[in-house]
């Protein structure tokens, strides 16, 4: 994920898909978004300087800090009996209006997710 060492990307989006492979058993497959996109020819991933947001971290001196966050209860339906998976592809615009992730944890299969926006 070198796409995180880039300033201008501020968003993140992800979920996954637990399903059950012939070949592999039970599985989960992660996708995730995120933009602004970066990797430029001779751009630098940052400038240094002091950071431009409110609220600063309080943990991480120099970082942004959250508002707040929303609690989003399973927005992927989990069926460990599913042998398919079934993806949707969106423009970046419909995605990022989706969810905004700031912290992802591992999950269980059947757990909720959080996003901070």
């Amino acid at each position: 994920m070198l796409q995180l060492v880039w300033a201008d990307s501020y968003l993140i989006g992800c979920g996954y898909s637990f399903y059950y492979d012939q070949g592999k058993g039970y599985t989960k497959l992660y996708v995730c978004n995120y933009g602004p996109g970066g990797n430029i020819i001779g751009a630098r991933p940052y400038t240094v300087g002091s950071a431009a947001c409110q609220p600063q971290s309080v943990r991480y001196h120099g970082l942004c800090g959250v508002k707040s966050y929303t609690y989003l209860d399973r927005l992927c339906p989990n069926d460990p009996n599913t042998s398919t998976v079934q993806t949707t592809v969106s423009p970046w615009k419909t995605f990022r209006n989706a969810v905004i992730a700031a912290n992802i944890p591992q999950h269980a299969h059947n757990s909720s997710w959080y996003y901070y926006g």
